[in-house]
């Protein structure tokens, strides 16, 4: 059963994950999962992106589709 508050939310993800998700990424998840709104998420390195693209699949029982574009200097 996917969670239908932020508060359930959270504790779902600490479940899956053994972390406490930031208020942050709780928030870009509930965006894709309770609120089904499509977001863009621009993020700096070491933020916690990989918990948002691995915990929409894992909430929905789904796929997910991460577009990365990447800077190779």
């Amino acid at each position: 059963m996917e969670p239908q508050t932020t508060e359930q939310l959270r504790a779902r993800l600490h479940e899956i994950f053994n972390l406490e998700p930031r208020p942050e990424q709780v928030e870009a998840i509930a965006t894709l999962v309770i609120r089904q709104k499509d977001l863009i998420l621009i993020a700096r390195t070491g933020w916690g992106k990989s918990m948002i693209f691995q915990a929409v699949p894992a909430l929905r029982k789904g796929v997910c589709l991460m577009l990365m574009p990447l800077n190779l200097f």
